[in-house]
């Protein structure tokens, strides 16, 4: 099991780092990264996602995207957002932390 963390507003890695993934992985979008749910396009791409998703909850909040996740509840349920124990928890429960900027 990976942990893939994007920090950065970058489709591109997104979809790199998607590409990647197996079943069993987890994407975790933290800072910039999570913007990334305002695109259309993303959610689409998020909807193929094989493994698991995660999002910063700070990270939403100071960005004010909460109303995307009630916009999306079959893509992000209530469960995809995580706080730093959550973070910290998630990195430790898989084998390898992939950082992709």
């Amino acid at each position: 099991m990976q942990l893939f963390i994007l920090s950065k507003s970058n489709p591109l890695s997104l979809s790199d780092a998607l590409s990647l993934m197996e079943m069993g992985d987890s994407l975790l979008l933290i800072d910039e990264a999570t913007n990334l749910i305002k695109l259309r396009d993303t959610r689409k791409l998020l909807a193929t996602l094989k493994g698991r998703l995660y999002l910063l909850e700070d990270s939403l909040k100071e960005r004010g995207l909460g109303c995307f996740l009630e916009s999306e509840p079959q893509l992000f349920s209530k469960d995809v957002t995580i706080d730093y124990q959550g973070f910290v928890q998630l990195a430790l429960s898989h084998a390898k932390v992939i950082n992709w900027n």
